[in-house]
C-alpha cells in the first residue's frame, strides 16, 4: 500500500482530503450495493439477520431494583 505523508498537510488540505475520501467511500459503497442488487431476481430466496438488542435498566441508587 502506498504511504501518504499527512503530517505536512495544513488543516484546509486535510479537510478537503477528508471530503474526497468520504465521497470515494460512498461511491464504492454505492457500487457494491448496486452490484449486489443486480444479482437479486424475482423469486430469489433471502436471508434475514436478526439483531438482538438488550436494554438493561441500571438504577442510580444502590440497592434499588426495578421490577
Amino acid at each position: 500500500m502506498r504511504q501518504i505523508d499527512i503530517d505536512s498537510l495544513d488543516e484546509a488540505t486535510l479537510i478537503e482530503l477528508n471530503a474526497r475520501i468520504v465521497e470515494r467511500l460512498q461511491l464504492l459503497h454505492h457500487q457494491r450495493t448496486t452490484a449486489a442488487l443486480q444479482g437479486i431476481r424475482m423469486g430469489s430466496r433471502g436471508v434475514w439477520k436478526v439483531l438482538a438488542v438488550f436494554w438493561f435498566v441500571v438504577s442510580s441508587s444502590a440497592g434499588t431494583r426495578r421490577r
